[in-house]
């Protein structure tokens, strides 16, 4: 059941504009819907964020034996995609480079993808 806003729709007003003020309740609330939505895509988007650099700070504390701040660094770093400044020496920091820097591209892209895709539903097909 469509509840109308009383006061958009008062007793005086004609059908037909009872008819274009739940139209337009219903597009209010469809747009709301679109804003709560982005909302919930940005929390999750700084949470993910935010767990990709711990899992990154971790892996780089254990395999490179690197303090946190070192850690911390390098992890932002490749999800940056700005550069490495490390030597790897071995095979499984190699691989954990290669797997992290993957992980964190293809995260990243994600996020702009559903972000930008929102943002599009909700400005420009409107």
């Amino acid at each position: 059941m469509i509840e109308v806003d009383v006061q958009c729709c008062s007793e005086e007003e004609s059908l037909l504009n009872k008819i274009e003020c739940l139209y337009d309740t219903k597009k209010c609330e469809e747009k709301a819907k679109k804003r709560k939505r982005i909302i919930q895509i940005l929390v999750f988007s700084v949470i993910l964020f935010i767990i990709v650099i711990i899992l990154g700070t971790i892996g780089y504390m254990f395999l490179f034996n690197l303090s946190f701040l070192d850690a911390f660094y390098h992890a932002t770093l490749i999800i940056t995609a700005i550069s490495i400044d490390i030597d790897v020496v071995t095979v499984g920091q190699k691989l954990f480079i290669i797997v992290y820097a993957l992980v964190s591209v293809i995260i990243l892209l994600s996020i702009a993808n559903s972000l930008i895709q929102n943002l599009f539903d909700i400005f420009v097909k409107e």
